[in-house]
């Protein structure tokens, strides 16, 4: 950590950072780009560990409403001192999915399992689709840790909701469901015989992710449960 830094100072350090060509390509992905300057993720992580943990300047970055600055919030907040009130206020203003999944991934899973679970039910239920898609993100990484975060019973009946609803899923949520399986997969041997047989069901649904003009394709959920690596994990 270099020591404290001012937000006037950070945001300059983010401008310094501006790339055209992500920006560009973000564009293509359907993200409102007027407050974004393109930092990539290694970049952002370079400075959030220059920055250390600090969560008053996490919530000054938050309410810039500059995107990199809102990602970067996210990297040095301080878990334990998110509030569920602060956490249902960024997610309300969250404004692409790459956001609301660092959110997800990165500061949800610290916070106590009740709060965990209650986050997932509520944002499964929500018609906003980068909530919605981070409830899947979240299910998803919660099954990645060793600790019982959420009750195994919910695993299984997560999987069941992605086949019942993938078809009718708005794009970005679909994504989320597949990437939620096949890390449902990789739990336990029991997980991964459920999470196999949805995979080889929802791979006749023929769900294509809509990626823009990218070169970004699909999840193959069934190959990559079906890989020798997880196989092997499984065994």
């Amino acid at each position: 950590m270099i020591g404290v830094m001012r937000l006037e100072q950070v945001l300059a350090e983010l401008e310094a950072r501006r790339d055209t060509r992500a920006i560009a390509v973000w564009q293509r992905l359907g993200m409102d780009i007027r407050a974004y300057f393109g930092v990539n993720l290694t970049q952002l992580k370079q400075l959030a560990s220059n920055i250390g943990r600090q969560h008053n300047l996490a919530i000054q970055l938050w309410e810039t409403g500059i995107h990199d600055a809102r990602l970067l919030a996210v990297l040095i907040e301080e878990p334990e001192k998110m509030t569920e009130a602060q956490l249902d206020q960024w997610m309300s203003e969250v404004d692409y999915w790459d956001l609301s999944d660092k959110i997800a991934q990165l500061l949800v899973p610290k916070l106590e399992p009740k709060l965990v679970g209650r986050k997932v039910k509520q944002w499964l239920k929500s018609s906003n689709e980068w909530i919605e898609r981070a409830a899947y993100i979240l299910i998803g990484q919660v099954a990645k840790l060793e600790k019982d975060v959420l009750p195994a019973k919910d695993f299984e009946v997560y999987l069941k909701r992605v086949e019942r609803q993938i078809r009718k899923a708005k794009n970005w949520v679909q994504e989320g469901m597949l990437y939620a399986v096949m890390a449902i997969g990789t739990r336990n041997k029991t997980l991964y015989k459920k999470a196999l047989a949805v995979a080889s069901r929802i791979k006749e649904f023929e769900i294509e992710v809509d990626y823009g003009d990218t070169s970004c394709r699909t999840p193959d959920v069934l190959a990559y449960l079906e890989s020798e690596k997880v196989q092997a994990k499984m065994k």
